[in-house]
């Protein structure tokens, strides 16, 4: 760092000057410093936590066993929506020996369909329990995209099977786990419904707890999301402008200089 400390009292009037130029380029300095490194949290702090988009592949077309998607680091897009990190727990009864996944698009949803059976008849002789499951995974707008709502839906044959849907905030931009939407169905009577996403989330978790009594039957569970583009950058703004910005302040000094030679 230069020497700019303030003249005696006794100076002359130019080297006075000369001290006053040096304390504003300092500042100058520090101005570039800050505004810089404010810049570069700005670039960095979108690109942290997303998922790297072109690297996911799309979900199997036909339907896939249920392990498949559940298998450690496993992930696939169904339109522009990610599916990961799945798990699925029995805590009671069966949903069959073959559960399946087939990825649909129904109207505005990119949804993941599991087709199972519960109740299983279990024991000799075989006899109808109660199938409680709880299937989780994370869901993930593509690049350029919010997600905005949620559909789920449930098919059988009779009662009594129900369905709580909850989502959840996972970071990106509401915390976990701050609730962002919830669906409840219930055969015979509600056996589909909708739901807002609030606020609107790039990423989240989604929990659904099914439950099929042992005089009720279920075959099929959708669930999908619908998703909204990000509003575009404002002209100037982004990466480019950032950039601009920053070169400008760059120079600033340099100009200064020469003005003061």
């Amino acid at each position: 760092m230069s020497d700019c400390r303030w003249p005696s009292e006794g100076a002359l009037i130019p080297e006075k000057l000369e001290r006053v130029s040096c304390h504003l380029k300092e500042l100058t300095m520090l101005k570039v410093r800050s505004l810089v490194g404010a810049a570069a949290a700005l670039i960095a702090t979108p690109l942290m936590g997303l998922p790297a988009w072109a690297d996911v592949a799309a979900c199997p077309t036909a339907p896939t066993p249920l392990s498949m998607y559940t298998a450690a680091g496993f992930s696939c897009s169904v339109g522009e929506v990610i599916f990961s990190v799945m798990s699925l727990v029995v805590t009671n009864g069966s949903i069959g020996s073959n559960p399946t996944i087939t990825p649909l698009i129904v109207g505005n949803e990119n949804s993941l369909e599991l087709s199972y059976s519960a109740p299983t008849r279990i024991g000799n002789p075989p006899v109808a329990v109660e199938t409680d499951f709880t299937w989780t995974y994370t869901v993930t707008a593509a690049l350029g995209f919010i997600l905005t709502d949620a559909a789920s839906s449930l098919t059988g044959f009779s009662g009594p099977a129900t369905l709580a849907e909850n989502l959840f905030g996972n970071g990106n931009p509401s915390p976990f786990p701050d609730q962002v939407g919830q669906i409840l169905l219930s055969l015979p009577t509600t056996v589909s419904g909708t739901t807002s996403i609030t606020p609107p989330q790039f990423s989240l978790l989604a929990v659904k707890d099914q439950k099929t009594g042992a005089d009720g039957e279920a075959s099929a569970l959708i669930n999908g999301f619908s998703v909204t583009p990000v509003p575009g950058p404002i002209v100037g703004a982004g990466l480019p402008g950032l950039a601009a910005a920053c070169v400008g302040l760059i120079g600033l000094p340099r100009r200064r200089r020469r003005q003061i030679a």
